[in-house]
């Protein structure tokens, strides 16, 4: 039965219907806790009522949720009230292109915009691995300020089909049925016709139909009957495209043409192709393009030597970028000049002087203040730390750091330091992000208590437990009235308030910096879309609304917004290296092909190293990036194709080979010359880490089972069932193996030998020193390699026999300036030849000016 007008579900109250069909009913609702109008759809009766549906239908809604993209329609909240399920949309104000192609065709440049925008929708869908297989004019809306909305994103696939309803226009199908056509008949690729499986490709179909009939006027596949137009949709061409009585554009035809193909090799492979395409006709920006890769932050490195000509490009085309948003553009000043990595930067209280911490031209971290009108900056007189805020009385909050101190991020101790600097002030230990309230009375702070991150506001006053932070580079923000304080997190921003009330704000993919808004009704952060190299400055409202003020051209994150609405930045470039020594060769050589490497692995004799590069993270390239194989003597780089490296034989003729796709794990033993791959089996396993080989059949490798915990597993290379070495989080150590037992690390430092066949383990005395990494053993196992967190390139060997610890090697390169971490290390069992991975952030700090 249909809802009555003025009801409610849950906290929503219907105000009228807005339509119906067999996959719900649509209605417009008053928000009564936020005084907003939504779009609130229900399950139909009769599946309200099927527990099953019901499940599936509000975890697949929580999915499309996840989509916050500014051409998909975003979904709010879901609920179920006395049984009764329900989703909650945004409210899109305006028409569907069915409804305005109801008037007539469109000018090619308003349909080639329309596609571009739904190509950008459909980027960020298919890189979290959903396809709409519904795509059709009825499903795109258009805003009153021109932009496409994708609507019912997903939801073709949420509910079983009604195979007792009618092949007609508004119904939808399920691909988990096989054999049954999902889709609208004449929209719908001829796979989804067949009822075979559909991908991406698929909705690139559908959205090739659609441009056929925005610029033509009438549909690619029009029949009388359903049944008809699915006939064509499978073994028909349509007419040839016009624009009217005139020709279409040659290069339209084109790109229409290749999507229209009945094969789905023949058609554009990713929705960002068919977008670039789109663009070469309109001149546009390019659409955003999604990227994957195993780094937190991805950023393509345009070369060392270039960094200042790249830079200038920014500043100087960031008035095109802007000045599309508004009459004016923003202005940037540039403040730092030296080669290196900006940490943290901060207003005073007066607007004029900045404080920033910094690791330039490869010295340990340092504290800064400058004035905006003066010509250079002052070393504050302070130990090594990192700077997390300035109170209105000029104290700075800092993180105290190790001697040499040259990471990105750490935890520690949280002090007080005067301004003028002076002996820092304990507060408390074990902080990983904090800051001043608005007076400088107290202090907010994220810390690890038990294993757990949570919040406190002052330090002992618990506010949230668990903090869900991203590692130790949260951005943690009190708000101007000191009532909230905002954090990022995994996919989004969380503001919780001085009771504890949280509310979450999704940011896709995640939040480059945080800084509250001086009202205090919101909060700003860069979004770079789908990791693409352009940061977008954007202010978000505590009632949900958003929206983009400025667009930047390049990496961007932000540290601070002063009270007159001036904002501190960083721009910059990183690369993810390789350095590699080859055996009998006193010099290091740099190995990574292109500009993002990692990981790396040896073979046996060191002469031959395979990495995985993740430079190109278009959707067109696996997300597990590209494996190269580098002779370290010199030679051609051999590209041996798409996927995650896992393993590397020590012959170096093999390699395991991680090309899973969302939900379908997949690990291939691939031979590095000629020969025939082989898919392994990997049954309970859904994710894979960097391993080795133990003899030519079998691995051991670090991977996810069906509980989400990671352990070492044995691989066996004829194909059978993997089965597990080591306890939860205890991982192998590449080149321990011996006598049929392999040595497993655990997080806390103790170290053990573990039976590959299942038997007891036999814990070793000696433990892994706090702080420490480890990387791998010697030929004859007495030794163990480490690595020292907070010490880039610092590897020492610790004797397994009598605990002591020597130093090894401090890998760096020639130039350290900007180099943040090193790891990766992998090393033959003689120690002949090494390898390691090096991160390098080149940033300048910036002021930016008349952003609206």
């Amino acid at each position: 039965m249909p809802l009555a007008i003025g009801s409610r579900l849950g906290p929503y109250e219907v105000a009228a219907a807005l339509g119906s069909g067999g996959m719900g009913e649509v209605y417009r609702a008053r928000d009564t806790r936020l005084g907003r109008d939504v779009a609130l759809k229900v399950l139909p009766a009769e599946h309200a009522r099927d527990s099953e549906r019901q499940k599936r239908f509000e975890s697949e809604a929580r999915a499309v949720a996840a989509l916050d993209h500014p051409n998909i329609l975003a979904l709010h909240d879901v609920g179920n009230d006395g049984g009764r399920p329900y989703v909650v949309f945004e409210l899109v104000e305006g028409l569907t292109l069915r409804e305005k192609l109801a008037r007539g065709r469109l000018p090619v440049s308003k349909a080639v915009e329309y596609a571009i925008q739904v190509c950008r929708g459909l980027v960020a869908a298919h890189a979290r691995g959903i396809v709409h297989r519904d795509l059709k004019p009825e499903n795109l809306s258009l805003t009153r300020d021109g932009r496409v909305k994708i609507l019912d994103f997903g939801l073709a696939r949420l509910l079983e089909p009604d195979l007792s309803a009618p092949l007609g226009e508004s119904q939808a199908r399920t691909a988990t049925v096989p054999g049954v056509a999902l889709g609208t008949a004449g929209y719908m690729s001829p796979e989804q016709a067949r009822g075979t499986p559909a991908d991406a490709r698929s909705d690139l179909f559908s959205l090739g139909a659609i441009l056929y009939e925005m610029v033509s006027g009438r549909r690619a596949f029009d029949a009388a009957t359903p049944t008809e137009r699915l006939s064509a949709v499978l073994l028909q061409d349509p007419p040839e495209l016009a624009v009217g009585v005139d020709p279409a554009p040659t290069a339209l035809v084109r790109i229409v043409r290749r999507c229209l193909q009945k094969e789905p090799d023949d058609r554009f492979q990713t929705a960002r192709d068919l977008g670039f395409a789109l663009e070469s006709l309109s001149g546009a920006s390019s659409p955003t393009a999604t990227g994957a890769a195993r780094s937190a932050r991805a950023s393509h490195w345009l070369g060392f030597g270039a960094a200042a000509l790249v830079v200038s490009a920014i500043v100087a085309t960031v008035a095109l970028w802007g000045s599309r948003r508004s009459d004016s553009f923003p202005v940037f000043k540039q403040l730092t000049f030296r080669r290196g990595t900006i940490l943290d930067a901060r207003f005073t209280r007066d607007g004029h002087t900045v404080a920033y911490s910094a690791l330039f031209d490869g010295n340990a971290v340092e504290t800064y203040s400058m004035r905006l009108d003066g010509p250079e900056a002052l070393r504050l007189d302070m130990p090594p730390a990192r700077l997390f805020g300035v109170s209105a009385s000029g104290e700075l909050a800092v993180l105290l750091g190790h001697p040499g101190e040259r990471q990105l991020v750490w935890s520690g101790t949280l002090a007080r330091v005067p301004f003028s600097g002076g002996a820092p002030r304990a507060v408390v230990d074990d902080v990983w992000a904090a800051d001043w309230s608005p007076d400088g009375q107290e202090l907010a702070v994220i810390r690890l208590v038990d294993g757990v991150h949570q919040l406190e506001y002052p330090p002992g006053h618990l506010l949230r437990r668990p903090a869900e932070v991203i590692g130790a580079g949260a951005a943690m923000r009190v708000s101007p009235r000191g009532d909230r304080v905002a954090f990022t997190t995994a996919g989004g921003v969380i503001v919780v308030d001085r009771a504890g009330r949280a509310a979450t704000f999704k940011v896709d993919p995640w939040a480059d910096g945080l800084a509250w808004d001086p009202s205090g009704d919101a909060f700003w952060v860069g979004i770079s879309p789908d990791g693409s190299q352009s940061t977008g400055l954007w202010r978000i409202d505590l009632d949900g609304r958003r929206r983009e003020a400025a667009r930047v051209p390049g990496p961007v994150m932000i540290h601070d917004l002063s009270r007159d609405g001036r904002f501190l930045v960083h721009l910059g470039f990183e690369r993810l290296g390789v350095r590699a020594r080859a055996p009998g060769e006193s010099v290091e050589r740099d190995l990574c092909p292109l500009s993002y490497c990692q990981p790396i692995v040896l073979s046996g004799d060191g002469r031959q190293l395979l990495v995985n590069d993740f430079s190109d993270r278009s959707p067109s390239r696996s997300p597990n990036g590209t494996l190269f194989l580098r002779p370290t003597v010199g030679g051609p780089t051999v590209r041996l194709g798409e996927g995650g490296l896992v393993a590397f034989s020590a012959d170096g003729r093999w390699t395991l080979v991680d090309r899973s796709e969302p939900g379908r794990p997949a690990l291939d033993l691939v031979p590095v010359g000629s020969g025939a791959s082989k898919r392994l089996n990997t049954e309970g396993l859904d994710s894979f880490g960097t391993g080795f080989f133990l003899d030519a059949g079998h691995a051991l490798i670090p991977a996810a089972g069906s509980d989400r915990r990671w352990r070492s597993h044995l691989i066996d290379l004829a194909g059978a069932k993997p089965t597990a070495v080591t306890p939860a989080f205890v991982f192998a150590v590449p080149g321990s193996a011996r006598g049929g037992s392999v040595i497993g690390a655990a997080a806390e430092g103790t170290l053990a030998w573990y039976s590959l066949s299942g038997g007891e383990s036999r814990p070793i005395a000696i433990r892994r020193p706090p702080g420490t990494l480890a990387l791998g053993v010697s030929a004859d196992t007495r030794f163990l390699f480490i690595g020292q967190e907070g010490v880039p390139g610092r590897l020492d060997r610790l004797d397994l026999e009598t605990g002591q610890r020597l130093h090894w090697k401090t890998l760096l390169p020639d130039d350290p300036a900007g180099v943040v971490s090193v790891g990766d290390f992998s090393v033959t069992p003689d120690g002949s030849a090494y390898a390691y991975t090096y991160l390098r952030f080149f940033q300048d700090l910036y002021l930016i000016e008349g952003v609206r």
